[in-house]
This record gives C-alpha cells, structure tokens and sequence, in this order.
C-alpha cells in the first residue's frame, strides 16, 4: 500500500512540476541550442547579403521534442516551452507521459529527490532517458514517443 502512495505522490509531484514549468514560462519561445536550420539563397555570407536567414526547425513530433529538450539540455520553462509549442496533436501528451516515465525511473535510480527535479544528476538522468528510453525502463513510452 505505501508503494502505491509513494506512486502516487511522485506522479502528482511530477504533473505539478510539469505545469508549473510548461505555464509559468509565458511566450518566450527561444530555446538555449535549439534547433536552427539556416535556408540561404545566393551568397550565404551574411555580411555581405542581405538574403541570409536563420528559422527554427519546426519540432512536430514526440521525439522531435524529446531530442528539442536533449539540445536545450535542461527543463526550464524556456525550453519546455520552445520545445512543446508545434507539436501535432496527441504529440504533447505522449511527450509528457515519457517526461514522467524519465522522472519515476531517475527517481528510483537515486538520481532524483522529490524535493529538486533540477539538480545536475537528475536533469541529466531526464535528458538520457529521452534519448534511450527502454535503457531506464520506459519501453512503451519511448516506443509510443517514436524514440
């Protein structure tokens, strides 16, 4: 029974941080390392032309986000917000089910306390569990996220 409580009380610890980052972030959509794909015509010295552009890759799919957090390479608002914003439908949700799996399993591996989901050893546990998932026990996840 107490395992069962303790299941719960990290869930709702984790869906309460994952609110908490995702709303209290407001607009701001710029990511540290996001993704930039750079789309040049003619001379692609951009001192000297005025053509050159710099467009953020669109991130649509579950594991577009995972790899999206993996860049930015922590959790802040900012990122999860940049990295959350265009997915599809349905993409966001199956995203968050692999960003509790990642919690739950680094929580039990000791690299997490429930009282900081940011410390250096827990991020970066959350940041390997999105890109091997099944290595931390979140096979379904990370199969369902396309990872």
């Amino acid at each position: 029974m107490r395992m069962i409580q303790a299941l719960f009380l990290i869930t709702a610890l984790a869906i309460a941080f994952w609110m908490t980052t995702t709303l209290a972030g407001g607009n701001d959509r710029i990511g540290a390392n996001s993704a930039i794909s750079m789309l040049v015509s003619g001379d692609p010295d951009p001192i000297f032309d005025d053509r050159f552009e710099v467009v953020a890759a669109p991130v649509e799919t579950c594991a577009d986000g995972a790899q999206c957090l993996v860049d930015c390479g922590d959790f802040s608002s900012t990122c999860v917000d940049g990295c959350t914003a265009d997915l599809a439908a349905g993409e966001e949700s199956t995203l968050m089910d692999l960003q509790f799996c990642a919690i739950e399993a680094c929580f039990f591996l000791s690299q997490c306390t429930i009282s900081d989901f940011n410390a250096p050893e827990c991020v970066q546990c959350r940041l390997d569990v999105n890109v091997d998932p099944s290595s931390f026990g979140c096979t379904v996840e990370g199969m369902a996220c396309g990872i």
